[in-house]
């Protein structure tokens, strides 16, 4: 590993969690304006942050040598992806071995990408429990309008038959 690469693994450590996102968003070849990466943020989060806190956000990462600024736009062209780390598995991180000189064989940021992954994780599973719910309540009221249909019916029926044996 290089001097370069080692300052921007250094800088990716020391990122707040705003700025991660923010740096997540700027997109790898390609240059975007604030407006646009800030759009992307709302897409992605839900709801847009503060335009001022996004522009804090892309100066901090500018001055940390993380993105570039081109005119207005912002890149990370030549830059590693935050995405790009070692890839560690939640059982990998749960089960940190100690090596014989007592080193952990994973750095603190490794299980901590392990621990937001499995965050991820979690949230996927989340979220597709609320779909089925969802769609479980749609059923249960289709369910009853039917029967809400059906008991009008039988009522008309009975209705009837109280009519007709009223008749005879």
């Amino acid at each position: 590993m290089n001097a370069r690469q080692s300052r921007m693994l250094s800088a990716l450590e020391n990122l707040t969690g705003q700025e991660q996102a923010v740096f997540r968003v700027v997109p790898l070849v390609e240059a975007w304006t604030v407006p646009e990466i800030n759009t992307e943020l709302g897409r992605q989060k839900g709801n847009a942050p503060d335009y001022r806190v996004t522009e804090r956000c892309l100066q901090s990462l500018k001055e940390k040598g993380l993105i570039k600024r081109v005119d207005s736009r912002y890149t990370r062209e030549g830059i590693p992806n935050i995405e790009e780390r070692p890839k560690v598995t939640q059982q990998t991180a749960q089960s940190i071995m100690i090596d014989n000189a007592g080193e952990s064989k994973l750095t603190a940021l490794e299980t901590l990408y392990a621990h937001a992954d499995g965050i991820r994780a979690i949230i996927g599973m989340l979220e597709k429990l609320a779909q089925d719910i969802e769609s479980t309540v749609l059923e249960v009221e289709e369910l009853l309008q039917a029967k809400d249909q059906q008991s009008e019916k039988l009522a008309q029926f009975k209705r009837l038959l109280a009519e007709f044996s009223a008749e005879k």
